[in-house]
């Protein structure tokens, strides 16, 4: 006796069972996705800036003497205009950038793209950085330009003293006179022997 015709009946009855069952409902449709959260990004450090009729003051990178963030392009404006025969003195006490840091001199400044009279004073480099103690423009603005794309490989490194410092922190002054004073004696990393740090006192300028 053959069971393959009984077999094959049960297997239509099956599907035709499946086919008359009523469809299951649709899921009612889910609240909509929230768009994804941008991370919050961080404010970028204050760097540059224009001082306007002031005769001494300290510029500094982010952070000194700790890392800045890179890249970094930040523009000083030294504007001593209200002077009568004017000269400004910056003295490079504590700097240890190697490369990206400018200093120029105009006879006026009023933005970039906008200036006269204009000369490079110095151009800081692996010898200028050791070499240079004080920068004096005979002028009323002075400009002091710093274009940082990286850090390792362009900060002065010397053991034991100098291995985690970044950057620079120096003092400038306004002055008067015709042909100008001389600039102060002052000190830098060089003339430390590379040996600590060189510091101007509250009163230096």
């Amino acid at each position: 006796m053959s069971l393959a015709p009984a077999w094959g009946a049960a297997v239509t009855l099956l599907a035709l069972a499946l086919a008359a069952a009523p469809a299951a409902p649709d899921a009612p449709p889910g609240p909509p996705a929230e768009p994804p959260i941008a991370a919050p990004v961080a404010a970028a450090p204050a760097c540059g800036g224009t001082t306007v009729g002031q005769d001494s003051g300290v510029l500094q990178t982010p952070g000194f003497p700790g890392p800045y963030p890179v890249p970094l392009r930040c523009t000083w404006v030294l504007d001593v205009s209200h002077r009568q025969e004017p000269s400004i003195a910056l003295y490079l006490t504590q700097l240890y950038v190697l490369s990206g840091l400018t200093v120029t001199q105009y006879a006026y400044y009023e933005r970039e793209d906008f200036h006269m009279g204009e000369q490079l004073l110095l151009t800081v480099s692996e010898q200028t950085a050791l070499t240079s103690r004080v920068v004096v423009a005979h002028s009323p603005y002075l400009v002091v330009r710093l274009r940082g794309q990286r850090l390792e490989g362009n900060q002065l490194r010397a053991l034991p003293h100098l291995l985690a410092v970044f950057g620079f922190n120096v003092t400038w002054e306004a002055r008067d006179g015709h042909p100008p004073p001389p600039a102060r004696p002052s000190c830098s990393a060089s003339a430390c022997s590379l040996a600590g740090s060189c510091l101007a006192s509250a009163d230096f300028t």
